[in-house]
């Protein structure tokens, strides 16, 4: 197949970035003719000159420059369909309509809540939000939601209404990716189309560890408000075994001022070093209180034989099966949380047999060969009509 990429890369390099390279890189290994087309928001933003002429194109929410080129890209490559990911702030819904207008088939990730929340995190000042679903999508205008900015945030509702009454959405593009079911039901309960949107959680390709006199807990990601750290670090026992926080963010100060003798902080690790702390850890912690729109630490953990612990919301609830592959606990009962990762690290046994049962999930829905499985399943599902009319 020819396939087309198509990203706006984040200025700060985040999960949906790794998720970009990890499937191009899986294609391009399995034969396929991959073509990446990536802005990048280090480039457009990087002075005022940019940022201005940015601001000037995507004003109206509607990029028309980058409508015609990704246009002229997918003629000049001859692709065969586009994977789109991320198209804010300088694709925006321009980019699925060219391709459209020229019966390209177009497969998006919702890697985010982009398309029916301002803010794409479905949280307003770090605390879970729904007030647009279902409801009017102005809210996040007035409240500015998007970047903190009203007039961001304008923009953002102007290609909202844009692409809704175009048709983008409902007629443009052909499949919608969701990492799980908590993304999938978010976007069906906003309207779109339940035949559209197919359930396909990301892989990864981290390299296993094998478990190696597993001690202590683990918690891995960035230290910022929502995500739990904070109030996890401030309960966890002086007579518990250590807790290792890899990460740093906004909220580190705050965690190292709260935690205890037993509290470890690494700062920010590579992958390698990471995979080296999960091959030691008894259990993975999954501090976060928000609607996370997958659990891409607990696979990446499930690759390690790392048994997982979480709140049961959003994505992340999706990943672990409680009892089986990890515990999940009532949303934001810090206390139980706790309670219940001490309980599995008093238990070899049950740490064994939870992570046994989380690595044989990890290779049969989360391993790179389950990945591309189903990434080419969707593909030729979405290439089947467009071969089936041209006979």
């Amino acid at each position: 197949m020819r396939i087309g990429v198509l990203h706006n890369a984040y200025r700060f390099r985040g999960g949906e970035d790794r998720v970009v390279e990890a499937e191009t890189e899986l294609l391009r290994n399995s034969g396929h003719h991959v073509s990446k087309m990536i802005v990048d928001n280090r480039d457009t933003f990087a002075s005022l000159g940019p940022t201005l002429a940015s601001m000037s194109r995507t004003a109206g929410g509607w990029n028309r420059n980058a409508g015609a080129n990704i246009a002229s890209w997918a003629r000049c490559e001859r692709l065969d369909l586009v994977h789109v990911h991320n198209i804010f702030p300088m694709i925006t819904p321009a980019g699925p309509a060219a391709l459209a207008s020229l019966r390209v088939p177009v497969v998006m990730t919702l890697h985010n809540f982009r398309l029916i929340c301002a803010g794409g995190t479905l949280t307003r000042n770090g605390e879970p939000c729904r007030e647009c679903i279902g409801g009017s999508s102005w809210r996040g205008v007035v409240r500015g939601c998007y970047r903190g900015s009203h007039l961001q945030s304008a923009s953002w509702q102007l290609a909202h209404l844009r692409a809704r009454s175009g048709g983008v959405w409902s007629d443009g593009v052909s499949c919608f990716i969701a990492p799980s079911p908590h993304v999938r039901d978010a976007h069906v309960e906003s309207g779109f189309d339940p035949s559209r949107i197919v359930v396909r959680p990301h892989f990864t390709d981290v390299d296993g560890v094998p478990p190696r006199n597993r001690d202590g807990a683990l918690v891995v990601g960035r230290i910022e408000r929502g995500k739990g750290v904070v109030d996890l670090v401030r309960v966890w026992p002086a007579s518990a075994p250590t807790l290792t926080v890899i990460g740093t963010g906004p909220a580190e100060v705050d965690a190292r001022a709260v935690a205890g003798g037993n509290v470890r902080f690494t700062g920010h690790l590579g992958r390698e070093e990471v995979v080296r702390e999960m091959a030691g850890a008894g259990v993975l912690i999954s501090a976060s209180t928000l609607p996370e729109t997958f659990g891409l630490t607990p696979v990446e953990a499930a690759a390690c034989w790392l048994p997982s612990v979480a709140f049961a919301s959003g994505g992340i609830a999706n990943v672990i099966e409680d009892c089986v592959t990890g515990r999940l606990v009532a949303a934001g009962n810090t206390a139980e949380l706790v309670d219940t990762a001490i309980h599995v690290l008093s238990s070899p046994r049950l740490q064994a047999r939870m992570g046994e049962a989380a690595r044989a999930r990890y290779e049969m829905l989360y391993s790179p060969t389950a990945g591309l499985e189903s990434l080419e399943r969707i593909y030729r599902s979405v290439l089947t009509p467009t071969i089936e009319g041209a006979a």
